[in-house]
């Protein structure tokens, strides 16, 4: 993806949770792909921005993974109905 897009980081740092890449960004220690509904809060406060880059965003395809049960929670009905309403 880099290649594609011509870009070549001096320094590439790896991090273990979202949170710590968000705050490093924060920090001025550099950027960072994630997704815009990890960065909502953060985006609402003004605290981190998007950039405009022609070919993003990145679109990918996401698989539900579940018990092999028939029981479902209100919670598990209602969160299928808003992934699947996407």
């Amino acid at each position: 993806m880099f290649a594609d897009h011509k870009l070549i980081p001096e320094t590439i740092m790896e991090f273990g949770s979202t949170q710590i890449i968000k705050e490093s960004v924060e920090a001025g220690l550099g950027i960072s792909f994630l997704s815009t509904s990890a960065i909502r809060k953060e985006l609402e406060l003004v605290r981190l921005k998007v950039f405009d880059i022609p070919g993003f965003p990145i679109r990918r395809p996401f698989t539900l993974v579940t018990q092999d049960t028939a029981f479902r929670t209100k919670a598990m009905v209602v969160f299928f109905k808003a992934i699947k309403a996407n």
